[in-house]
């Protein structure tokens, strides 16, 4: 039985979406990041750092969204990760990789500008640079797919990678100006929110991806 703390359309919804698919035994507890509840004394004891997800494996927290979305696919093998040892599974983990370690960080510079500079002004000069790489990021995404021809980034399949990116793809809009996203791009998240896991997920954390049909 798993345990899983997640602040909805944050990254810990993508795990939550690999664990729906795995068919697993588990619960969700929903906190809000915003109101503090990662910054608890019990929340804290869990992730020193406050951040979600936090997923308790028999009866230990463990913490990293990248690495654990890995582990239950290796603990439970299913469709959104290609064998072990395939060159796609190496693909899949490329772009799962990047999505975590690569884009997910560079919004902090579009979401929290006064942890970098303290004057409004190089606040807004942080916002904009950030703006520009996560734009250029969103652009290889697009490149990828343009130039594989495949409906997934890593292939013809779905994989945990296009869950997470998807899931990032939510915080592109309501920005000025907003991130652009590839005609590629858009049909990858398109298909990939349109599962039944994800859907599922939406509806139990309670947010609705642009993406999703009105």
């Amino acid at each position: 039985m798993y345990t899983l703390y997640t602040c909805p359309g944050t990254c810990s919804s993508a795990l939550h979406v690999v664990l729906k698919e795995c068919g697993v035994a588990y619960e969700t507890k929903i906190v809000n990041l915003r109101a503090g509840d990662t910054q608890t004394p019990e929340y804290l004891a869990m992730n020193p750092r406050g951040q979600v997800p936090v997923l308790v494996i028999d009866g230990k927290p463990v913490v990293e969204g990248g690495g654990l979305i890995t582990y239950l696919l290796e603990a439970h093998p299913n469709d959104l990760m290609p064998p072990i040892g395939s060159v796609d599974r190496a693909i899949a983990l490329q772009w799962l990789a990047f999505a975590n370690a690569t884009l997910h960080p560079t919004h902090w510079g579009l979401f929290f500008p006064h942890r970098f500079a303290e004057t409004p002004e190089a606040q807004a000069q942080v916002a904009k640079m950030a703006a520009q790489r996560v734009q250029g990021l969103w652009n290889d995404v697009e490149a990828a797919l343009t130039a594989s021809g495949a409906p997934y980034i890593a292939g013809a399949k779905c994989t945990a990678a296009d869950v997470l990116l998807s899931v990032i793809a939510g915080w592109t809009r309501g920005r000025d100006p907003e991130i652009a996203l590839g005609p590629k791009t858009q049909a990858m998240i398109a298909a990939t929110v349109a599962r039944p896991s994800f859907q599922a997920v939406s509806a139990a954390e309670g947010f609705k991806h642009f993406a999703m049909a009105a």
